[in-house]
C-alpha cells in the first residue's frame, strides 16, 4: 500500500543514522517508512530507504556526539 492509497493523508517521521536529518515520508510505500519510524537504535535494524538508513527520531543529537 502506498500513502497516496489512503483515504486520508498520513504522515510518519524517522531520522537518517548517518547524517541526524529528519525525513517526513508522506509518498511511497507505508511499510518501510513505518517500519523505519518504529525503528528504536539498539532494538531493531535501521531500515534503508532510498538507500538512506533511518531510525525512530529518540534523541538523535545523541548519535552524533
Amino acid at each position: 500500500m502506498r500513502f497516496e492509497d489512503l483515504p486520508i493523508q498520513f504522515a510518519c517521521t524517522a531520522v537518517n543514522i548517518e547524517n541526524g536529518e529528519l525525513t517526513v515520508f508522506t509518498q511511497g510505500d507505508i511499510l518501510p517508512a513505518v517500519k523505519a519510524s518504529m525503528a528504536m537504535p539498539g532494538v531493531f535494524k535501521p531500515v534503508k530507504i532510498d538507500g538512506k538508513k533511518n531510525i525512530q527520531m529518540v534523541e538523535p543529537w545523541k548519535f552524533f556526539q
